[in-house]
């Protein structure tokens, strides 16, 4: 006996609705079932006996790990300026150096895959300093490279992010003259 199946177009639709309605009903999930929050993207996972308030959200490691570095709320971190800029990129994701010469902006350490970071070069009460960046840094075709305003005290802003398989920050803003 042969027995063919064919499937031209499936839908998988989970159990869902906004998170007032999952706090008023608080079902009990079959085991494996899920239930999705359409308005805040969360999810949760049923084990036949707990009701959904007593369930956890499900989330990976690595989502996990990235949702709480991103929202931890850190202030702006002053780099010291010196000849190579060293940027620790646990301490922050907003950094500000005063630049009193030509300088490279160094490899930044323990970033996180997807880390945005954003870095405001000052120029000190003489102006006309340059930034150079680390092989690292990496530009598309929109920013092709960073120069920055010469005029003294004022300051440029550049964005970042981290791409940990490639192992490289993208350049991905720029903006000059505040």
């Amino acid at each position: 006996m042969v027995v063919s199946l064919r499937m031209d177009k499936v839908t998988f639709k989970l159990r869902r609705g906004p998170s007032s309605e999952w706090t008023i009903d608080n079902p009990v999930l079959s085991a494996g079932e899920p239930g999705y929050e359409t308005d805040t993207g969360l999810l949760k996972i049923g084990n036949g006996v707990a009701s959904w308030s007593a369930l956890s959200y499900f989330l990976d490691v690595p989502a996990l790990t990235s949702l709480v570095q991103e929202l931890t709320v850190k202030e702006p971190v002053t780099l010291s300026d010196a000849p190579t800029i060293v940027t620790d990129a646990s301490l922050s994701n907003h950094f500000r150096v005063t630049l009193t010469d030509d300088r490279i902006l160094g490899l930044p350490t323990n970033p996180y895959d997807g880390q945005k970071i954003l870095f405001e070069f000052i120029q000190d009460t003489t102006g006309g300093h340059a930034i150079t960046l680390h092989s690292t840094f990496r530009f598309g075709t929109d920013i092709t490279d960073i120069v920055l305003s010469t005029t003294p005290g004022k300051r440029d802003l550049m964005g970042v992010c981290y791409d940990e398989l490639e192992a490289c920050f993208r350049v991905i803003a720029f903006v000059r003259g505040y």
